[in-house]
């Protein structure tokens, strides 16, 4: 592993701490954590490429079913609309300010607001950071519709698992929000109220969790659980290798992930060998935010990878996409004043006053 593997090193510098004895030590300690990474080093390459075939499922014969691909973009409501440009114009500024004086976290907080608030804006909200150097960010977010009503990008992924059912097609949703931010219960709560329709009365969907269960027993549970189950909530990165999902045909990516590795693996989940129906992949986006800006981000690398990316070489010669490389170009060019169309006049009106 160390002359042909990959290794994640990292090193956290603690302040002098208290010893046991409560007489300050005056030492400062590290911390220090290794793990090995799936994958192979550079020098590994010249053995491997002199006896290496790359090629499609098409190249041996077989022929995979169409594959359709759409984006369906929504308008978000009023309410929405104004607390979005709102706290676009009031965190980024916040975080400009910030990064002035050498403290960039800020920034982080404010793409990770912008992305995931306008699919989570049914539930009161508090961004809330404390920066190093003393820097901090308060901002309370109130819900913008009662616990009754329904966002349009809920409406739509119901509208979607309905008509699915109807054509005995089920229905796999992929989901960013899954930790402490978890939204997967209120898409199950809205699925199953809005999705039954005409003589229908019953919808099921699956949740899939980390926390359920080891990764060698999810797909057996899916296996098994799938024949019941009308849709699956899930986060990509659970599904992005391994699993065979042929039972589900139509993709749903109710958030889009920043990782065109993660979202390029989890979509060969289920358009693969076994898979007997036509596959719909569908990207919901609300116009002019941020996840339609990473929608658009995603496509030119998904063009620029074409030529490179492929099942087996996609985890080995091509180094996996890191998420943190789309933020840090979103966040670099809203740093040089290049406002992109999602935040629209808040950010513009930010550089230019």
């Amino acid at each position: 592993v160390d002359h042909y593997g990959l290794w994640e090193r990292s090193w956290d510098q603690k302040e002098p701490l208290v010893g046991e004895r409560g007489a300050a030590t005056g030492i400062q300690r590290w911390n220090f954590r290794q793990r090995e990474l799936p994958g192979i080093g550079p020098g590994v390459i010249r053995f491997l490429l002199p006896i290496t075939l790359f090629g499609n499922i098409t190249d041996l014969g077989y022929t995979l079913p169409a594959l359709y691909e759409d984006v369906q973009s929504m308008e978000m409501t009023e309410e929405q609309g104004e607390q979005y440009v709102m706290a676009t114009r009031t965190l980024l500024q916040r975080a400009i300010e910030l990064s002035r004086h050498g403290d960039a976290g800020a920034l982080s907080v404010w793409f990770n607001t912008v992305r995931f608030r306008p699919a989570s804006c049914f539930r009161n909200e508090l961004v809330s950071y404390s920066g190093k150097k003393g820097g901090n960010i308060h901002l309370e977010l109130p819900a913008v519709i009662h616990p009754q009503e329904w966002l349009p990008k809920e409406r739509t992924l119901a509208e979607l698992v309905r008509k699915n059912m109807h054509l005995d097609r089920k229905t796999l949703c992929f989901v960013e929000q899954t930790g402490t931010r978890d939204i997967r219960t209120r898409l199950k709560q809205a699925i199953e109220a809005l999705a039954p329709g005409g003589n229908m009365t019953l919808v099921e969907v699956g949740v899939l969790s980390a926390g359920d269960m080891a990764p060698a027993r999810r797909e057996a549970w899916i296996r098994k659980s799938a024949p019941w189950m009308d849709a699956m909530l899930v986060n990509p990165k659970l599904v992005e290798t391994g699993l065979d999902l042929v039972m589900f045909s139509d993709l749903v990516f109710y958030e889009v992930t920043t990782s065109l590795y993660v979202l390029w693996q989890s979509m060969r989940r289920v358009w693969r060998l076994g898979q007997e129906k036509d596959v719909n992949v569908r990207f919901l986006a609300y116009k002019d935010t941020m996840e339609e800006e990473i929608l658009r981000r995603m496509g030119q690398k998904m063009k620029y990878a074409q030529l490179l990316y492929g099942k087996e070489a996609a985890g080995v010669l091509v180094e996996s996409d890191s998420a943190d490389d789309l933020q840090r170009e979103i966040i670099n060019a809203a740093l040089e004043g290049k406002a992109f169309k999602s935040a629209g006049e808040a950010i513009t009106g930010i550089f230019t006053t």
